[in-house]
């Protein structure tokens, strides 16, 4: 086996015969880190490939060919890119790009792969003309949120990589924009005038579709856009962690190309994130953003979370922590589970942007542990509740549980459906408080100046005999109900006044119990007042606590005749009697 120092000496060293093997043991003669080496074929011929720096050495007659198992195995360093953190391996990286293009007619999609270390990069600008695709890869740590492979910012103004790529692959960089500003003195946004550098990292100009696919990146000390995209497509972008700073972290727009309509964006899916001490404008710029996905995000710290504006989101798992300004989500279609807002951080769902979207398609839809919210219709086939259950001999008490009243004035409404017994609907109804028939009761509880307070009604025979509560100072309140033997099933609902959690972190509260109560030593005290009442503010009807029928209604002229105009039949107690009418 031939032994060379360096890439050059490999050029000018002539193999003895065809397929004699020569170790390359570094690219640069007196490198002390000895990398970019490997094994070489000899090859005697007059019949030379071009010489590619890096996997094809060319001689006077001869050439030597790097062995390759793996196309995987080969990097930058294997085309004299010296990694150091200072000098410029921008050459190299563009010898690798051009064989990853031309390499294999098999393999087409191959990109520039990064071994770990830190490598500075002036501007490469690829735009001019449309590439299939762009693959860049660091070094594989399974850890995305800390890439071995750093690239680093030579404080230019133009992006370290700006690409025409209809397929663009980034997975395993860490980004380093080099970039600071004064947050202490600047209380507001950092814009890029403020910033020591403002160079972007990257841009892809095509139009009409543009996939992009990010993982294991991380990002910090950029003073201009990480990543500036339009028209995407089909994109995914994962573990992508980013620290102090001062540009956007994403920028995706659109272009307005007619063919395809393409005045928005869609297709994006953005997981497994954080995002910290973001200073500038915006650290998510993607409004108009059909068909996107946030899940398993974390912004904190940051002054402006992000605009998504005019967009289509499913949101699973966001956690916004200690943001000065809100995630804008004016005019979008949005649904959002286990949403997590914390130290004054906020959601915009206002009209300040103009809006995209069709006035008929925004709204929103919030669900977590402790309840929905929603902007929109609901349809459901049926409903049902809580349940207690006496299909005993006896009758029996239960305990529904507590509310609590956060709020003076607040009202609990609990709807309770339960027919007194299962006989039939027969006959003409008499007195309406023993006339068998379906029901639904109707307990009010309110907080009063000085004490809790509740009132009872009926609409039909109720399973409900009973009610009893008690009072536990001025703010909660327990209640048992008494369930009529054989009743079967009572169903309830509650409605309230009160904050919810959405508003309120000392919100309304219902604590179940449901459960029989055999000692009735422990049961409240207090009884409902039984009263109810319908009117229209002018007229009406009710019932009081002494069982008496009460009545308003516009005092009456006296008649001039003594002769009634005719009679009017009304049940009362169960016998049907006459009132004559004038």
């Amino acid at each position: 086996m031939i032994e060379v120092n360096s890439f050059a000496e490999l050029r000018t060293t002539a193999p003895a015969k065809s397929g004699d093997i020569a170790l390359l043991k570094r690219y640069y003669d007196k490198d002390s880190t000895f990398r970019g080496g490997g094994n070489f074929v000899g090859f005697v011929t007059t019949t030379l490939p071009a010489d590619d720096s890096g996997t094809v050495a060319v001689g006077s007659g001869f050439y030597w060919k790097r062995v390759i198992n793996d196309y995987d195995e080969v990097n930058i360093l294997h085309f004299g890119a010296k990694g150091d953190g200072y000098t410029d391996d921008s050459g190299a990286f563009k010898l690798m790009m051009s064989w990853a293009q031309t390499c294999s007619s098999s393999c087409k999609d191959l990109g520039v792969r990064f071994p770990g270390g830190k490598f500075l990069i002036n501007p490469i600008d690829l735009s001019a003309s449309e590439l299939p695709f762009f693959y860049l890869y660091g070094d594989s740590n399974p850890q995305g949120g800390i890439p071995r492979t750093t690239i680093i910012s030579d404080k230019s103004t133009s992006p370290v990589f700006k690409v025409q790529a209809r397929r663009t692959a980034i997975k395993g960089i860490s980004w380093n924009g080099q970039a600071s500003a004064d947050v202490s003195a600047n209380k507001s946004v950092i814009t890029s005038a403020m910033c020591s550098n403002q160079q972007p990292f990257f841009e892809n100009t095509t139009v009409a579709g543009e996939i992009v696919l990010i993982s294991c990146f991380r990002g910090q000390n950029n003073g201009g856009t990480i990543f500036k995209l339009l028209d995407t497509l089909d994109s995914k972008f994962d573990q992508i962690y980013t620290i102090n700073t001062y540009g956007r972290v994403f920028d995706v727009g659109w272009s307005d190309t007619v063919k395809g309509v393409w005045d928005h964006s869609t297709a994006i899916e953005l997981s497994n994130a954080n995002f910290q001490y973001g200073y500038g404008d915006a650290t998510l710029m993607m409004p108009r953003v059909t068909q996107g996905v946030l899940r398993n995000v974390w912004i904190e710290h940051t002054r402006a979370p992000g605009d998504l504006n005019n967009g289509q989101w499913l949101i699973d798992a966001l956690s916004l922590e200690d943001c000065s300004s809100p995630l804008i989500l004016d005019h979008a279609r949005v649904q959002l589970r286990q949403l997590n807002l914390q130290a004054g951080a906020s959601l915009s769902q206002g009209t300040s942007t103009t809006r995209w979207l069709s006035g008929y398609e925004a709204g929103w839809r919030r669900e977590e542990s402790f309840g929905t919210l929603m902007t929109g219709s609901m349809r459901a086939g049926w409903y049902t509740g809580y349940k207690i259950t006496n299909t005993s001999s006896a009758d029996k008490w239960y305990k529904l549980g507590k509310v609590f009243m956060p709020k003076e004035n607040q009202q609990w409404i609990i709807e309770m459906i339960g027919k007194v017994s299962s006989d039939a609907v027969t006959g003409t109804a008499g007195s309406p408080v023993t006339s068998v028939s379906s029901c639904s009761s109707y307990l009010g509880i309110s907080r009063c100046a000085t004490a809790i307070y509740a009132d009872i009604r009926h609409h039909g025979t109720p399973a409900v005999l009973d009610i009893k509560y008690n009072r536990i100072g001025v703010t909660t309140t327990e209640i048992w109900v008494k369930l009529k033997a054989a009743s079967g099933d009572t169903m309830f609902n509650l409605k309230s006044t009160g904050p919810t959690r959405f508003e309120s972190g000392e919100c309304s509260l219902f604590t179940p119990d449901l459960t029989e109560t055999t000692d009735i030593t422990t049961i409240g005290t207090n009884t409902p007042a039984a009263r109810m009442s319908m009117h229209n503010g002018l007229a009406g009807v009710g019932a009081n606590e002494k069982g008496v029928l009460t009545l308003a209604t516009t005092p009456a002229t006296a008649p001039t005749t003594t002769t009634a105009a005719g009679y009017i039949t009304v049940n009362i107690n169960g016998t049907d009697r006459k009132i004559a009418y004038y």
